[in-house]
């Protein structure tokens, strides 16, 4: 499975990169005066192994 997550300070992954929590959290950023973090995709395992969990809004079923 291929998720998406940001080189940002954020430790959650999603399923899209167009998902509500995502979007939401570059925009605060960039409210803030910060650059939104780029976004990439990644291998679900890759992202469980660097210390990553699934985001409550996108994946709410992969959170335990």
């Amino acid at each position: 499975m291929v998720v998406y997550m940001t080189r940002g300070w954020s430790a959650a992954f999603h399923k899209s990169p167009t998902c509500e929590a995502l979007q939401s959290g570059q925009k605060q950023v960039v409210r803030r005066g910060g650059d939104a973090a780029e976004i990439e995709s990644a291998n679900i395992q890759t992202a469980l192994g660097s210390g990553r969990f699934p985001c409550l809004v996108c994946l709410p079923s992969e959170v335990q």
